[in-house]
């Protein structure tokens, strides 16, 4: 622990000023030469790393950002001495001729001092870079990405993931260790379709490049991987632009979603406490029915605070979810390795040193719980960065030739793979981009701290409860959702249905109404059987005066049939009932309508022949036919209906 492993970076820097440094355009590399001898001594690739250790108008440190700049560090040593613990490809490079430094600078998470600095660094005379680093917000990368790939300098990002980033004419020199978006979308989407069946997703993103690539990226990997999903997505300015109307607008329209299941794009703990208050005083968080997803941005958003209990942070942060690309998992051997490797760096030489390359007030890396434990969750591929733009530099000048211009380094970039923390470092032989498949992702659950929360105030902790892995999720840790439980909540709102059921006094007086109906049809039926020999009887035709009594007798049935619910049978019953309903009403009106058509028939054949002078006999055979043929088209159409399309009690 008190060996000072950074030694390599603080002795070339001694040595420089010992030396001649030459750079020869378009080369990336000084040369340096002794100065008495001429004699070569070592090609240096001098790393820009661009990272935001302030945030906010006060510029507050941002202890995550040191902890990175640590590790880009011990990279670059690595790189320089050929150690390969963590990454074994790094043995190769004990002989490349090639050494890096590093150089930081604080972006403060904006564009415009990213890019004042940018043009200065590459503006210099002396110490000039090899390639760029960073910037962690897509919104800065972008820019700055143009200005390094016009320049002819590979610039390579562990954090920006928007997917415009992948237009090689735009950014043709910008490369990632982390999935762009549209990758990052893959898992986030298989996780909330697969895992926790989620068929109604609200994203609520921030207005600009990272944002607006994050949530298209999840509509089209829903289109592909959960086309049955329903996405609806709702913006909020970006930081500099916030407001407390324009916060309350995004919760309004959330709201007016009526999903259960919210998963938040956007930055800043300012913002993410002033959206949640606002989501809880709207009711949609904090409620035990909504529950809230980050993205890659919430990590370490509650990392160490303390908030108070029973308030609407409290209850609106409990259970929330992150979805994240993970830099790798405790208990792995390479992340184990990692980890223990940067513990080594807190002994005072290094940590001098590394204060002395940070631009900012660097006194929290003194602190005996810096990198205790680790608060970035992109450390690791920053890390990869660093060591991806050094193999790629070394193997790029492996014949002897001490040029390395930027595309020639970008594309030995591209072609660099190797095992990691994170799963297999693989990037995209056209962007340039991290492959998604090849990455470890995590969902991360924030649960409270029962060790250290007390009565009054609460600290939440973080639970990994699963992990993506070889295209798949697989569970390691319960769930625990917004309400305190591991069971799946509902995506929408439970309905609360009102049956409706008919009251015992409609079933009792439409029986009534039913059985007056049929008393009154069967008196008509036993009335005309027995008048049926008197002539004005004869004269009405007696059969189709039963016929019209027994249809109503069947029509009148269908009545009873559609009081039948689930409150007085059992579904099987209902269903049935549902089914004979349109089976008696249709062939009861049947009957009664063939039987008065069949009758206006027969008349019509009698006065036919009277026009004629003919005598006819019209036969009670000659008269069902037509009848037969009604009453069978309605037969075959409902067993049509009955067998291909079955009515179902809901």
């Amino acid at each position: 622990m008190s060996s000072p492993i950074l030694s390599s970076l603080s002795a070339n820097d001694n040595l420089r000023s010992e030396v001649t440094v030459l750079r020869t355009p378009p080369s990336n590399l000084d040369v340096w030469t002794n100065t008495s001898s001429s004699e070569f001594v070592l090609a240096e690739c001098r790393l820009a790393v661009f990272l935001d250790f302030t945030r906010g108008a006060d510029r507050t440190p941002y202890e995550p950002s040191y902890e990175v700049a640590a590790a880009i560090a011990l990279a670059a040593h690595q790189l320089n001495v050929g150690d390969g613990s963590i990454v074994s490809e790094v043995a190769e490079t004990r002989d490349c001729p090639v050494k890096f430094s590093v150089e930081f600078f604080d972006t403060q998470l904006l564009e415009g001092p990213s890019l004042k600095q940018a043009i200065e660094l590459i503006s210099r005379r002396q110490r000039q870079p090899c390639a760029f680093l960073g910037a962690v917000r897509s919104a800065v990368s972008i820019p700055m990405s143009i200005l390094t790939g016009v320049q002819g300098y590979p610039q390579l990002s562990g954090f920006s993931t928007s997917a415009d980033l992948d237009d090689k004419n735009q950014y043709p020199l910008f490369g990632r260790t982390i999935p762009s978006d549209f990758g990052n979308a893959i898992p986030i989407i298989l996780y909330f379709s697969k895992n926790l069946n989620i068929q109604h997703l609200a994203v609520l993103h921030v207005n600009d490049e990272y944002g607006n690539f994050f949530a298209e990226g999840l509509r089209l990997a829903a289109k592909e991987h959960a086309p049955d999903m329903i996405i609806q997505t709702v913006d909020i300015p970006p930081p500099q632009d916030i407001t407390e109307s324009g916060i309350r607008d995004a919760i309004f329209l959330l709201r007016e979603t009526g999903f259960n299941y919210i998963f938040g794009i956007m930055f800043g703990n300012d913002i993410f406490d002033a959206v949640m208050e606002e989501a809880y005083d709207q009711g949609i968080a904090g409620d035990g029915i909504h529950n809230w997803f980050f993205s890659d941005s919430f990590n370490s958003a509650l990392i160490n605070r303390q908030i108070e209990r029973n308030s609407p942070l409290h209850l609106a942060y409990r259970g929330v979810g992150l979805l994240e690309a993970s830099g790798g998992k405790a208990g792995e051997p390479l992340f184990d390795n990692f980890q223990d490797t940067l513990q080594e760096l807190k002994n005072p030489d290094s940590l001098e040193y590394l204060s002395s390359k940070i631009p900012t007030n660097s006194s929290l890396i003194f602190d005996e719980m810096f990198m205790s434990p680790l608060k970035s969750g992109y450390i690791s591929f920053a890390y990869e960065a660093a060591i991806v733009a050094g193999l790629a530099a070394c193997r790029a000048v492996q014949d002897g030739n001490l040029t390395l211009d930027g595309p020639t380094h970008f594309e030995h970039i591209k072609e660099t793979s190797f095992a990691s923390m994170s799963g297999t470092v693989e990037l995209d032989g056209v962007t340039g981009s991290r492959d998604a498949l090849s990455t470890l992702f995590k969902v991360v659950n924030h649960i409270e701290d029962d060790v250290v929360s007390d009565s009054t105030m609460v600290q939440f902790k973080t639970v990994v409860t699963g992990v993506f892995q070889n295209s798949t999720w697989e569970n390691s840790e319960k769930y625990i959702f917004n309400d305190g439980t591991s069971a799946i909540p509902e995506d929408l709102p439970v309905l609360n249905t009102q049956q409706n059921y008919f009251n015992q006094g409609l079933r009792i007086g439409s029986w009534a109404m039913v059985a007056v109906v049929l008393l009154l049809s069967i008196s008509c039926i036993v009335w005309t059987h027995n008048y049926r020999h008197k002539r004005v009887v004869r004269a009405s035709q007696p059969i189709f005066l039963f016929m019209i009594c027994a249809g109503v007798v069947i029509c009148a049935t269908a009545i009873p049939v559609n009081m039948i619910d689930d409150s007085v049978a059992s579904t099987r019953g209902c269903d049935i009932a549902c089914n004979a309903f349109p089976w008696l009403l249709s062939l009861g009106f049947s009957i009664i309508f063939a039987a008065l058509y069949t009758k206006t028939y027969r008349i019509s054949l009698i006065l036919n022949s009277s026009v004629r002078f003919r005598r006819l006999t019209v036969t009670y055979r000659d008269v069902l036919k037509p009848m037969i043929v009604h009453l069978g088209a309605n037969v075959i159409v409902l067993l049509i209906k009955t067998i291909l399309y079955p009515l179902h009690w809901e």
